[in-house]
């Protein structure tokens, strides 16, 4: 018996290592979007204090001059152009997760596809091989360059007895 794996052997462990590989994949992106969705509510908890405060920032009273008005003001746009591409970005990841959850899905059926033709494969080999009666065939004697001097002088030593 051979020690060495079988094509099909090697087949299947590739396509067992992938199912691994998969599996890490789903728990990494479950972690991710677990991550992200935590974010989210923190982003959104930020938005709803934003919302219901109605001066620019909670530090102190303004004078009332428009220098210090107007530089609150200027945080206050500034930290709403930073918090909206916060929140652009997020949408970017989220959407970037559902292509990847997809992608580790399609991969998925691909192996679950291979796995089913891989046992119907080995399945027809096993009955075509129980089948299958191997009758062993000797090739005929190759005569090499060395051998034909010998088998002439013999010939001509037989046809003359």
């Amino acid at each position: 018996m051979s020690t060495h794996p079988t094509n099909d052997q090697l087949q299947a462990e590739h396509i067992q290592s992938l199912h691994q590989q998969l599996l890490a994949d789903i728990e990494t992106l479950h972690a991710k979007e677990t991550s992200l969705k935590d974010y989210e509510t923190r982003l959104r908890s930020l938005l709803e204090r934003s919302a219901g405060s109605t001066t620019p920032f909670q530090a102190g009273k303004l004078d009332g001059t428009t220098v210090d008005l107007d530089a609150a003001w200027e945080k206050f746009h500034r930290s709403q152009a930073l918090f909206e591409a916060e929140r652009r970005a997020f949408k970017d990841e989220r959407l970037l997760l559902r292509e990847q959850l997809a992608a580790v899905k399609k991969r998925e059926e691909d192996v679950a596809r291979r796995e089913s033709w891989i046992e119907r494969r080995e399945k027809e080999f096993a009955t075509t091989a129980a089948a299958a009666v191997v009758v062993p065939t000797t090739p005929p004697g190759k005569r090499s360059l060395t051998t034909a001097p010998f088998l002439a002088v013999k010939s001509m030593f037989t046809r003359g007895s």
